[in-house]
């Protein structure tokens, strides 16, 4: 008896110690309950370059995101130690969760996701995938900052009283849209005029993979017109100002374009062959011109 009693310590500590070797603690891997310890969690974030927000590359105060956190080693469908925690923007690149967060106890180390904005109803359990979409309207400043798209990870954070700073990456494209006039046509009188330009058939709605990090699939009959956000305005020989955030995509078929709304006539310019990737930022230049064509060139 004694001897099959000290195999069975044996064979427990070389599963602890194969545990231990790769990062994760033993009582953390092997109970269902993980314990919380007592060193609390603190966020701080950075972004890209790519100015997809109407505010260039920050949050702003009151900006929600989502977390979540599993054990290294562990995916997002698996168990969660985290699971979608709101955090709100305050000053000083704060991330301010709503509850106060503790790291495990033990040698265990985390990894986390996040994503920008937050959604209530989320990532399901067992599943990674996250319904994500761009508004129609984005010339709404909260539909436009709403229309963003962005994640950050970090992996094997350890227990520590420093901040985990989340650095988040676009996802999602931004479009500049630029008028320029052509001969005969005067840039002040077009401002005047004050053209309105739709952006037509646009893919809006698609599923994001948390877990890869990349788009799972494009909602094909989610198609539909997107007001820009923004306003002209007068840059030497041209009119700019107008942009909005789209879900990449392919232009394909031909049914993607811009309609102008100008001096009471309408106007199609179609989307030139275009690859829409993420965190990009295409600028379409449009030829107007006052014309019996109702297409225009760009």
């Amino acid at each position: 008896m004694n001897i099959m009693r000290n195999a069975f310590k044996r064979a427990n500590c070389v599963l602890c110690l194969l545990l231990a070797l790769s990062g994760t603690s033993c009582i953390n891997r092997l109970n269902d309950e993980i314990k919380e310890g007592s060193i609390l969690i603190s966020f701080s974030f950075e972004t890209s370059k790519a100015a997809t927000k109407v505010t260039k590359n920050t949050f702003d105060i009151g900006d929600r995101s989502g977390i979540f956190a599993m054990l290294t080693g562990n995916s997002l469908d698996q168990q969660r130690y985290i699971d979608n925690l709101l955090l709100e923007c305050s000053d000083n690149s704060k991330l301010i969760s709503k509850k106060e967060v503790y790291y495990p106890e033990g040698d265990a180390t985390l990894d986390f996701i996040s994503y920008y904005p937050y959604q209530e109803e989320n990532v399901s359990k067992g599943s990674s995938l996250l319904d994500v979409t761009v508004q129609a309207d984005q010339n709404k400043t909260a539909n436009y900052s709403l229309s963003n798209f962005m994640t950050a990870r970090i992996g094997n954070v350890p227990n520590s009283e420093k901040t985990v700073k989340l650095e988040y990456k676009h996802r999602f494209a931004k479009i500049k849209l630029v008028l320029i006039p052509q001969e005969g046509e005067d840039t002040d009188e077009m401002l005047k005029a004050n053209p309105r330009i739709i952006a037509t058939g646009f893919r809006t709605q698609a599923v994001y993979d948390l877990q890869s990090d990349k788009l799972s699939s494009v909602d094909d009959a989610s198609e539909t017109d997107i007001i820009p956000f923004g306003t002209w305005k007068k840059e030497g020989n041209t009119l700019s100002g107008k942009e909005f955030i789209v879900i990449p995509q392919t232009h394909s078929d031909g049914g993607q374009a811009f309609t102008l709304e100008w001096n009471g006539k309408i106007y199609t310019c179609p989307l030139p062959s275009a690859t829409i990737e993420e965190d990009t930022e295409l600028e379409i230049c449009i030829n107007a011109l006052q014309s019996t064509s109702a297409t225009l060139t760009g």
